[in-house]
């Protein structure tokens, strides 16, 4: 989706909070570009554990002078998921095991500041 990497100071982190349907007691939400995932019992909750993880991602990134860990591989499935959102697309017959309920962008000067 993106050419430009994040650094410490600058960039985005796709976020996606989701279902899975075997677990509908179980709220996901994950960073994309940190590899990072929490879960909770409501979605509300889970964006809000995800925000404050994200947070100390960033200033552990900061203070270990690690650009590179707020770039990791993207999951593939998590991607297309995210993207099928987004651009309010029916999601692919291999990624229905999950039920996404939220996608969003979150700049990382916005994320350090929650």
């Amino acid at each position: 989706m993106k050419n430009r990497k994040n650094t410490l100071d600058s960039g985005a982190v796709r976020c996606l909070v989701y279902q899975i349907p075997d677990d509908n007691d179980i709220y996901y939400a994950t960073a994309l570009e940190f590899n990072l995932t929490v879960s909770a019992d409501s979605d509300d909750v889970a964006l809000l554990e995800l925000r404050e993880q994200m947070k100390e991602y960033i200033v552990t990134a900061r203070e270990k002078n690690a650009p590179q860990i707020l770039n990791q591989e993207v999951d593939e499935g998590l991607e297309r998921v995210w993207l099928s959102v987004v651009h309010n697309e029916k999601q692919e017959d291999g990624l229905s095991h999950l039920i996404p309920l939220l996608a969003a962008t979150t700049p990382i000067t916005v994320a350090v500041s929650v």
